[in-house]
């Protein structure tokens, strides 16, 4: 797979500006990144239910020289969102609390962190158990498609945004957003082709069951047996001499029951013409 002429990702390794890195060690890159920033969003959800007993006290209206503890609670790490929603669409909170609170989020962190983990054993020393790759796989192939179907949500916003209230802080808000973007798609290709580079080497193969072949010369060979074993069971012909003294045995036999059809005729036709006389 090519990316814009300067990336090219094969399943064993990706060639960056001419430069080939091994698909393990950018996935342990990767994944250590994005291990850094699920951390960092979790986080937020500990320290707002420790000070605000709220499971995500997210406030992105926020002054401009606010604290680094209202900075913190008012930007949504685990989306690269540092402010961008806010400018754009005119949220005063994270998306986050507008769905269910911040919930799902927290729970997204916890399942897409032990994925991660799974991944870094397999990376390490466990290469062959191949099925530890398809948690992080699912995770982060529904983490790219979630980004993607943000971005394309708010992009007439962006757009709009990016006519009208341009500036230093939307310009930093836009960069950091679109790289991590970036960097999510990247990583979920990259994470794909090592795997199915792993798949390949350890994974068992696929037993195939196939119905044999009969050639002609075995289909030959059949019809043979088979008239061979019809004519054994075949009676022999009776001989000629057999034949007529069967017959010989037959015939008085033949006769004897055709002079008895004969006299009840007789005696029906008799009985017939004592009737008609005596009318």
């Amino acid at each position: 797979m090519r990316l814009l002429f300067l990336i090219q990702i094969k399943e064993q390794h990706t060639i960056i500006c001419g430069f080939s890195i091994p698909n393990r060690i950018l996935c342990a890159l990767f994944g250590l990144g994005q291990l850094t920033i699920l951390i960092a969003s979790f986080g937020q959800h500990i320290y707002s239910y420790i000070k605000f007993k709220q499971i995500f006290h997210c406030q992105s209206d926020i002054p401009v020289n606010a604290t680094l503890e209202e900075k913190f609670m008012a930007w949504d790490v685990v989306i690269y969102d540092f402010g961008l929603m806010h400018t754009i669409l005119g949220t005063n909170e994270c998306i986050a609390n507008y769905l269910d609170g911040g919930y799902m989020r927290a729970m997204w962190c916890l399942e897409q962190s032990a994925a991660l983990l799974l991944m870094m054993l397999n990376l390490s020393c466990c290469q062959k158990i191949v099925w530890l790759m398809w948690p992080g796989l699912l995770m982060e192939s529904s983490y790219a498609l979630g980004m993607s179907i943000l971005t394309m949500a708010t992009a007439p916003k962006i757009l709009e945004a990016m006519g009208s209230k341009a500036n230093n802080d939307l310009a930093m808000a836009m960069v950091i957003y679109v790289t991590g973007f970036i960097l999510n798609w990247m990583f979920t290709l990259v994470m794909w082709h090592y795997y199915w580079h792993i798949e390949s080497i350890y994974a068992p193969p696929v037993v195939v069951q196939t119905v044999p072949k009969i050639n002609r010369k075995s289909r030959t060979s059949m019809s043979l047996h088979v008239s061979a074993a019809s004519a054994i069971r075949k009676p022999p012909p009776l001989s000629n001499d057999l034949e007529s003294s069967l017959l010989l045995q037959s015939a008085p036999k033949f006769r004897k029951y055709k002079n008895e059809s004969r006299c009840q005729k007789q005696i029906m036709l008799n009985k017939s013409k004592n009737q008609i006389t005596n009318v």
